[in-house]
């Protein structure tokens, strides 16, 4: 049962649902772009077994997850708890065929990862996801492909890397303030919080009277380490107060590139190398763009930002 009420209007909702259709154009506007990770992974989800007739592509499995996913308020939507939800803006009839066939046993051929459904439906991804356990030396080629193609993106974007910012010593809370700032302030979103000493940089672009799309820099420690680093995507209302620092199960709707793009946290992947910190940058910065751009044409370019 829903514990929360529906925290936007019927046209919000179904302006959410709307992005989740436009991911085709969304990706086709990233690929113009320069960035094309994601074909890679999609092709590599594909590779781990011929589907049945009854099963559709990865791309569209991840589409319909995401309709699901935008209609999801107040939690980390996952298969296991699409039954307990009332009153869904969207519900795929295709993962719940998915979701039928596990039940049923078809994915018995996954052995002990079978128990995945509780989290993912498709059987190539979750083949994908645990390949590291079954065939590392496999996965370890998937992994050199993406940084081959991470490097061949820096390359084609070399002179906007470079006109953003020097490489510095090290990531410190200012530089990646100075970064987000440069790479989504010429889309029109706003700094709303820049507080360098405890590390906490929100940003947002108010799209409607009714929702504003705001993103969060988490995990400095991880960035900091060499390994990764993470925007959080939030849809709220424009008149609701900030957050508390890492409540997101208490914000209608928090999501990430990993919603919107498959492999989007292999972008968040640098290894302490500054030109893939701000290529991690730029990708996520014009996706969130894009969420916008796409919102705008809903309704009829009357954005607020």
């Amino acid at each position: 049962m829903d514990e929360h009420p529906a925290p936007f209007d019927a046209e919000t909702r179904r302006k959410l649902l709307r992005l989740a259709d436009d991911l085709p154009a969304i990706w086709d506007a990233l690929r113009g772009r320069g960035f094309r990770l994601f074909d890679l992974v999609v092709s590599h989800v594909e590779q781990m077994r011929v589907r049945p007739s009854d099963e559709q592509p990865y791309a569209y499995y991840f589409r319909e997850a995401l309709k699901e996913r935008l209609s999801f308020f107040y939690a980390l939507w996952l298969p296991e708890c699409r039954g307990t939800r009332q009153n869904l803006a969207y519900r795929s009839s295709y993962l719940d065929h998915l979701q039928d066939k596990a039940t049923a046993g078809t994915y018995a051929f996954l052995g002990e990862h079978a128990r995945l459904t509780r989290v993912l439906l498709d059987a190539n991804d979750i083949l994908y996801s645990t390949l590291k356990l079954t065939d590392n030396t496999r996965w370890m080629g998937f992994l050199d492909a993406y940084q081959a193609q991470k490097r061949t993106e820096v390359q084609a974007l070399e002179e906007h890397i470079r006109a953003l910012s020097a490489s510095p010593r090290k990531p410190t809370p200012i530089r990646i303030a100075r970064l987000l700032e440069d790479v989504l302030g010429p889309l029109g979103f706003e700094a709303m919080l820049l507080d360098t000493k405890t590390v906490r940089l929100v940003f947002r672009r108010i799209l409607d009277q009714s929702v504003a799309l705001h993103c969060e820099y988490v995990d400095h420690q991880g960035m900091t380490a060499g390994r990764s680093w993470n925007l959080v995507f939030v849809f709220q209302s424009p008149d609701r107060p900030l957050w508390e620092r890492m409540k997101y199960r208490t914000l209608p709707l928090a999501l990430s590139i990993e919603s919107f793009i498959p492999g989007g946290e292999f972008y968040s992947r640098h290894m302490g190398k500054w030109d893939s910190i701000v290529l991690g940058g730029l990708v996520n910065s014009q996706l969130l763009g894009l969420l916008a751009e796409r919102w705008e044409r809903q309704t009829g370019g009357n954005s607020m930002c």
